[in-house]
């Protein structure tokens, strides 16, 4: 099985009679709940569930049934049971923040002609054949992911506050992570291909940010070949085009080819004059 395919694939059913989600449109449970809600605050990813909960390891990828469509999909860390049940609560799933994401939603009909095995949606939990995630995503349309703020990563702001004439602003971008991301900034040592330094945050970690060069809301495919691992600074040169690319200046790892066409993109349509990439 390839590296970027998921371990496991299931479908996660969501209550409508929940009463954060009552009468709430699917648009609605996008925003309110999967873009601002699950991934802050206390939340963090916890999504609390009812008696039997979700079977299944890390790294699976569920998709949230809602009003009889997929509306949202997220990789799951771990689940954890309770030992005395909060009320109706029996346990709690946790999922990967950086790996929240809403899209169009997606009926049955599409979801049937790539795992054939779903005639419709009822309160099953399918389990689907991980390697046909990689069709179901390609025909994901206006994916969107928690800003920046949400997902816990940290941003310069100043601590002072500044002189009454001035007008304080913050810029924020969204760092898609998708699998494949991940994967290509595991290869790289999370290490940015342009100036090789990798961040080490306060628990020892590496860090680094996965950059699509033909951005995926500009119809870029979420593959190995659109993605380069790099430092937050080169990254948001990249984002507002202050850096024009060289596919032979960029450090290379085995088990990552980029695609010329992408780079050539990047040059052609992000890319506003500035710098080069500079080994």
């Amino acid at each position: 099985m390839p590296d970027d395919v998921a371990p496991a694939v299931r479908i996660l059913p969501m209550d409508l009679n929940e009463e954060e989600f009552r009468g709430k449109s699917a648009e609605q449970v996008q925003t309110d709940f999967f873009l601002r809600d699950l991934p802050s605050g206390p939340r963090s990813g916890r999504y609390a569930f009812k008696k039997a909960g979700l079977a299944a390891r890390g790294g699976t990828v569920v998709l949230f049934q809602y009003d009889n469509r997929i509306i949202a999909s997220a990789a799951l860390d771990r689940v954890e049971r309770l030992k005395r049940p909060k009320g109706e609560y029996h346990g709690n799933l946790y999922f990967k923040v950086e790996s929240i994401r809403v899209f169009e939603p997606v009926g049955v009909d599409r979801v049937n002609e790539i795992w054939p095995i779903v005639k419709r949606f009822n309160r099953a939990k399918w389990r689907l054949d991980p390697s046909r995630y990689p069709e179901f995503e390609r025909g994901l349309a206006g994916i969107q992911q928690p800003p920046a703020a949400a997902t816990g990563r940290s941003q310069a702001l100043d601590l002072d506050a500044p002189p009454a004439d001035r007008v304080q602003a913050t810029v924020t971008r969204i760092v898609r992570d998708t699998l494949r991301a991940n994967r290509v900034k595991q290869l790289h040592k999370y290490k940015c291909q342009i100036c090789g330094i990798s961040i080490m945050l306060a628990d020892g970690s590496p860090y680094a940010e996965g950059h699509h060069l033909q951005p995926l809301g500009r119809d870029g495919p979420d593959v190995a070949e659109n993605i380069i691992c790099l430092c937050p600074n080169h990254h948001a040169a990249c984002d507002f085009g202050a850096m024009r690319l060289s596919l032979d200046e960029l450090r290379a790892a085995d088990g990552h080819l980029i695609g010329k066409r992408y780079i050539d993109y990047h040059n052609r349509v992000i890319y506003r004059g500035s710098a080069h990439a500079e080994p």
